[in-house]
């Protein structure tokens, strides 16, 4: 199974996402986040496959999250 993890503030768009994903096989919803730095925080506990990244949000955007990810070398 694919672990996913929804990075998106729109709480609409979150929930379209979730319901799309679970009509997937092989896919599992790890994770909703609303925001970057609680991305950052789930990613800190918890591994994950593939993450469904909204690039616009407030405060830090989702290539922050990616840059982080890189720096830090999750995988």
């Amino acid at each position: 199974m694919i672990k996913v993890l929804i990075v998106e503030d729109d709480p609409m768009v979150a929930e379209f996402n979730k319901r799309y994903l679970k009509e997937m096989n092989g896919f599992v919803l790890s994770g909703i986040v609303h925001n970057v730095k609680d991305a950052r925080e789930f990613l800190k506990d918890e591994q994950v496959d593939l993450i469904l990244l909204d690039v616009y949000m407030p405060g830090a955007n989702g290539l922050k999250l990616l840059h982080f990810i890189r720096e830090q070398n999750i995988s």
